[in-house]
């Protein structure tokens, strides 16, 4: 009885209060676990896509596999076109889904303006998420963003940086120069970095995180109007 005891469960009943079913957790430690990479990362993304996009009369941004919340969010003010391979169990209308396959994509080159990718190509060929096992996924997924990203178009991608590695089945975790590498026809507009201890660095060195065991890389991309 000392869970149920510890818990309230007691002082709640004596109290009159009635108990139809019996869940005991232990959440009294004074904080609540927040996820700051993520929360850091989308505040970035949003800032930095809500900039480009304010010229665009109706803009529309494309989202490859990030977390459904960020395309819920942004689908606040702009459209949300939203691909993964997975369906997610419950729709915002505001959001379209397409299935996809971060290697294949099955969209016209050079047809999207304003993409957004975060902490998702490190996945790609793992099969974690019930995709196919593949250990040039990475760079794949990164060609397939880079071809169908159109010219003058912008691409906010974020994966894990630090110390390289590949960790099975779960998530690699590039160098800088391998992510940037990864998209040889881009140029990088932006480079931030948020250490594994949760400080964010707008603008960092590119060398800022290389000693680190698991920051996030925040890159926004800009495709250069090709000449003709």
């Amino acid at each position: 009885m000392r869970l149920a005891v510890d818990s309230g469960l007691d002082e709640f009943v004596s109290l009159g209060g009635k108990v139809d079913e019996l869940e005991i957790r232990d959440e009294k430690d004074g904080k609540y676990a927040v996820d700051f990479q993520y929360i850091l990362m989308n505040r970035w993304a949003m800032e930095g896509i809500r900039k480009v996009a304010l010229p665009v009369v109706r803009p529309t941004l494309h989202d490859f596999a990030s977390k459904f919340e960020f395309a819920a969010y942004m689908s606040t003010f702009m459209s949300v076109v939203h691909y993964d391979i997975r369906e997610p169990d419950a729709g915002i209308p505001q959001v379209e889904f397409s299935r996809a396959d971060m290697t294949g994509l099955g969209l016209a080159d050079s047809s999207l303006r304003l993409m957004s990718c975060l902490h998702v190509a490190e996945h790609i060929g793992l099969g974690r998420y019930g995709d196919r096992i593949d250990p040039g996924g990475f760079n794949k997924a990164c060609a397939e963003l880079s071809r169908v990203l159109a010219d003058r178009g912008h691409l906010f991608f974020a994966v894990p940086v630090g110390r390289p590695r590949v960790v099975f089945n779960s998530h690699r975790v590039l160098s800088v120069k391998q992510v940037i590498d990864a998209f040889p026809e881009l140029a990088l507009e932006e480079f931030s970095g948020i250490s594994s201890r949760g400080g964010y660095v707008k603008n960092a060195p590119l060398d800022s995180l290389d000693f680190d065991d698991y920051g996030c890389g925040l890159f926004h991309f800009f495709k250069e109007t090709r000449n003709v």
